[in-house]
């Protein structure tokens, strides 16, 4: 949940600038520019949210302690001889999810569809851990070497 945080208040920020540019219907240049500012910091520290967040869900995975969650030590040893690796683990997480996204949009047609979603969200979040765990195994190896 912390780590969502500066995720969640630019978000909330950015809505209440919109919703002020529709309610209030005020046309100045300075509002927008603000508005756009938000917009673009909120899209920055989403990105940077996405990029580490599997290093350090493989930190919790590890130690299964939640103070080891934003341990920067922790994940710099874990992503040191591993940038590769990690990027291949983001790049298919973000292909599951799209795939995920575009089952539960085809699904979401039907009421029988609805009912599968949540299980299906269940299943992609049971492969990613996998996926994160599978990382960690390589990073001890690349480790011992």
């Amino acid at each position: 949940v912390l780590f969502l945080l500066p995720v969640i208040l630019f978000v909330i920020v950015s809505f209440v600038l919109e919703v002020q540019i529709k309610d209030i219907a005020v046309h100045s240049e300075l509002f927008k520019s603000t508005y756009f500012i938000f917009n673009a910091i909120a899209e920055i520290v989403y990105i940077l949210y996405f990029v580490f967040y599997f290093l350090f869900c493989a930190n919790f995975i590890k130690d299964f302690n939640l103070f080891e969650f934003l341990n920067f030590a922790s994940a710099y040893n874990l992503i040191r001889y591993n940038v590769l690796n990690y990027l291949i683990l983001m790049l298919i997480v973000l292909a599951l999810n799209v795939i995920f996204n575009t089952v539960a949009l085809i699904f979401a047609l039907t009421i029988i569809g609805l009912l599968l979603v949540p299980f299906i969200s269940i299943y992609i979040q049971i492969v990613s851990c996998c996926l994160i765990a599978r990382f960690i195994q390589i990073a001890d190896e690349y480790k011992n070497v």
